[in-house]
């Protein structure tokens, strides 16, 4: 957490919502010259400082980039500082945020802090269809819950917090469902 010097006067909130504004522009500027350059890389989030002298561009990339072509655009069009800086895919998906399949707000947004590295090997111990569309979050890489689950079970599939292998979860709903399975055969 960054140190607060003093409470924020009329003034600064005025300038935070100027910056707000510019910071949209700024966005969407940047991307534009990023595609017109044809640059690998993809913004994330844009930052400023209060007193907007300096710009922050967050950015995810699969290797490194040249953008100091794009960093020379960037300081003559809103004459400013500017750094950019590269980030992991799931560290913009924490930026970004969102809600994963279980409904829930993206585990990396709201409590995670360190990524722990997560293996198709987990998956498979927990016994899960291994369709990429079903296992990977919003970042593109194996879903964290995945690392979560398999702390939980650990080798031991008999635990009682781990699923047993092709049967339902005790619900009212699958209860029912068993139950008409049954009558029709």
């Amino acid at each position: 957490l960054k140190k607060i010097i003093r409470k924020a006067t009329e003034e600064d909130n005025k300038r935070i919502q100027n910056n707000i504004k510019t910071e949209k522009e700024v966005l969407e500027y940047c991307s534009e010259r990023i595609e017109n350059r044809k640059l690998p890389m993809k913004i994330v989030d844009v930052g400023s400082l209060l007193d907007s002298s300096k710009l922050i561009f967050y950015f995810t990339a699969e290797g490194r980039v040249d953008f100091r072509e794009l960093v020379k655009d960037m300081a003559y069009k809103f004459r400013a500082r500017i750094e950019m800086i590269q980030i992991s895919v799931r560290d913009g998906a924490r930026m970004i945020s969102g809600y994963g399949p279980c409904g829930k707000q993206l585990c990396c947004a709201s409590f995670l802090s360190d990524f722990e590295p997560i293996t198709i090997r987990m998956a498979r111990h927990q016994d899960m269809i291994l369709n990429p569309a079903k296992i990977s979050g919003m970042c593109g890489k194996l879903m964290c819950c995945i690392g979560f689950e398999y702390e939980a079970c650990g080798d031991n599939k008999g635990h009682k917090s781990c699923p047993k292998n092709k049967k339902h979860n005790k619900n009212p709903k699958n209860d029912k469902n068993d139950r008409n399975e049954k009558k029709d055969q």
